[in-house]
């Protein structure tokens, strides 16, 4: 995930895919990248086809989780304890 970042700083390259710098990297913006370029489409596209709310409803709470992890400038998988 982030060796080609290591590998283009080590060389002193521009960094090309800034979202794999270890540095800086944010779990629920890459999610939330992920979601909307590749899920939401297709998953709409099923519920079309085969009437699926149930997937969507997950799908919604997937956005909502990591929204919510976003929203708190988090930048890993899950919470802190409270």
């Amino acid at each position: 995930f982030f060796l080609q970042t290591d590998e283009e700083r080590r060389q002193g390259l521009p960094v090309v895919m800034p979202v794999f710098d270890r540095n800086t990297c944010s779990i629920p913006k890459s999610q939330l990248s992920f979601i909307d370029y590749f899920i939401i489409d297709m998953f709409d596209a099923w519920d079309a086809f085969a009437d699926l709310p149930n997937l969507m409803e997950h799908l919604n709470n997937n956005i909502k989780y990591w929204k919510g992890l976003d929203g708190r400038n988090l930048r890993v998988l899950r919470p802190p304890p409270e």
